[in-house]
């Protein structure tokens, strides 16, 4: 702040000296009455108050380049994304707010690094005993048969369960983003998942989506919608794609019992499955006790659209929920369009699916679920 009023005050100064001198020169022509019109103290006073302006000017741009920064690093932050150090510029007051900024950001870090290696640590823990099990399960004689069945799938949903950590762990982690045509992906999944057993209507758009992407990672968020509808659906989903905006998307819808909108406000939070959210919301008692008799049929680890969520922010999208045409779950995911391949037609094109409505009124991208 001290050099910042040195330098204003050595440019007043200067601009003082500069226009005492010209009119000096100025008042020796002819024209005798510029000196009445335009003393030197005038034109002093006018040069210093714009010098001062100019300054501040100045001042502000630079405190307002200071905030900005710190402002994108805490939406990267909030999406997942890690940032480098900001560099400790400005004002004494704003140095302290970056200061401390950095700080909180880098143990952010180490605590998503702790985390990672407890996971790693706790699931390869888990696999030997389970390997173990699941070698004198082999030996055991023919006649324990039921048992062996019995333990045989208990050891392959802790299997899945700890595949599940180890997904959503991975799902905040930063993943290289291509370029990328968002049907061909979707289409991949679905062929790998027709076989389901299920009614699956591809309403996948017949235009090209480009985005920037990870190819895994997106084919992750349509594999774990399908798997939700299937697991909480009555044997019919359809999947669908277009753009809005900016944004390509693409949805998955069912036909189960589908959600309130209190419910669908917290369901995508880690642990947490439909009836769960029923009951934290304590509506319809009636229609969740239904819920609660389909999924004690069809458990889950309840990180599965958590994950979903996680990979979303970081592709700097969000997802939305709604009631499906035939009154279940609709899941909606979105998507940046790739900024090389956006153009008016895109831009200006009306979706498809113009009738569908998300459940929640009031919502934002990131906080929609």
């Amino acid at each position: 702040m001290k050099k910042f009023l040195y330098l204003t005050l050595a440019i007043l100064l200067g601009c003082l000296l500069v226009s005492y001198l010209v009119t000096q020169v100025l008042v020796t022509v002819e024209n005798r009455s510029l000196h009445v019109v335009c003393p030197p103290v005038f034109i002093g006073v006018f040069a210093a108050a714009w010098s001062v302006f100019i300054a501040f000017c100045v001042y502000l741009h630079v405190q307002k380049r200071s905030l900005d920064a710190i402002q994108k690093a805490a939406m990267d932050i909030g999406q997942g994304k890690r940032t480098a150090p900001l560099p400790e510029t400005g004002a004494p007051a704003t140095r302290s707010v970056i200061n401390a900024f950095n700080q909180i950001s880098t143990e952010l870090k180490a605590q998503e690094s702790a985390r990672t290696v407890l996971i790693a640590g706790v699931s390869h823990d888990l696999r030997t005993p389970l390997t173990r099990i699941r070698l004198a399960m082999e030996m055991m004689g023919e006649k324990d048969d039921f048992l062996t069945e019995s333990i045989y799938r208990d050891i392959e949903e802790c299997n899945a369960i700890i595949d599940q950590f180890i997904d959503y762990q991975r799902a905040g982690q930063d993943v290289p983003m291509v370029h990328c045509e968002l049907n061909a992906l979707l289409d991949a999944v679905i062929e790998k998942e027709q076989h389901c057993g299920a009614n699956v209507e591809n309403h996948l758009s017949s235009r090209p989506i480009r985005v920037l992407a990870n190819k895994l990672s997106v084919q992750r968020v349509l594999s774990n919608m399908f798997t939700n509808a299937l697991r909480y659906g009555n044997g019919w989903l359809r999947i669908s794609s277009g753009t809005k905006g900016k944004f390509g998307w693409f949805q998955v819808e069912d036909n189960g019992t589908g959600m309130t909108p209190e419910e669908a406000a917290i369901l995508f939070q880690p642990f947490m499955q439909r009836e769960q959210a029923g009951h934290a919301c304590n509506h319809h008692v009636h229609n969740n006790n239904i819920r609660n008799s389909m999924f004690l049929n069809n458990p889950g680890t309840g990180l599965g659209l958590a994950i979903i969520q996680r990979i979303i922010d970081i592709h700097g999208g969000y997802v939305e929920a709604g009631e499906s045409e035939k009154r279940g779950l609709s899941l909606r995911a979105y998507i940046p369009l790739d900024e090389t391949y956006m153009d008016e037609t895109y831009m200006n094109e009306k979706q498809a699916g113009e009738k569908y409505a998300p459940l929640q009124s009031t919502c934002h991208k990131n906080v929609i679920i």
